[in-house]
């Protein structure tokens, strides 16, 4: 970052001021669009990589990046975009495993183009993706009712039978719903 020492130290000073001056960007790089450089950024790491995993890193560039971020100056991608395009993918059905796997090419791209002074802010960091997807699941929730319950209860073929209780992964051990001929139904710890 710096070229001397004595450079680092004056910044250093000026730092602890508060009188350092912001990130400046390349202006040659101002008009740069998100392809142009997702372009260079995918061409400079290809070197030591296996064809089939360069053949993937194109092919999600150009599938599921460019369409939403191809044209626009890769300096104008904001937070607010990335969340747009996440949730696009969500509810286009894309596995979650897939829109983690296309939001992670995304934040390397640009990472690499804050590290190259391209862009100031890497709009993917204020992004919590985990928690996106924890709160998303394509599976209806259904939490069966007391009757939904008793209706189980009364087609199953035997009389003893236990009907775990699995609604969720804090129940008790060993607790489960049973019947008997004694009572209908009771927790049994």
């Amino acid at each position: 970052m710096f070229e001397r020492k004595a450079d680092a130290e004056a910044w250093e000073v000026k730092a602890r001021a508060g009188a350092v001056q912001e990130v400046k960007v390349d202006q040659g790089e101002r008009r740069t669009t998100f392809r142009e450089y997702a372009e260079r950024w995918r061409l400079s790491r290809q070197i030591g990589q296996a064809l089939e995993y360069q053949r993937h890193i194109e092919s999600r560039l150009r599938h599921h990046l460019y369409p939403h971020f191809g044209d626009r100056q890769i300096q104008a991608v904001t937070l607010t975009d990335v969340l747009e395009w996440v949730a696009k993918l969500l509810q286009g059905g894309v596995a979650q495993s897939s829109v983690k796997t296309y939001f992670d090419l995304l934040n390397a791209i640009m990472n690499a183009a804050m590290v190259d002074k391209v862009v100031t802010d890497n709009p993917c960091k204020a992004v919590r993706l985990s928690a996106i997807l924890r709160g998303f699941s394509r599976a209806p929730k259904w939490v069966p009712t007391t009757d939904d319950v008793l209706s189980l209860v009364e087609v199953v073929p035997d009389r003893e039978a236990k009907i775990r209780c699995d609604l969720c992964r804090n129940c008790a051990r060993g607790s489960c719903w049973s019947v008997s001929a004694a009572q209908r139904c009771y927790w049994w710890s």
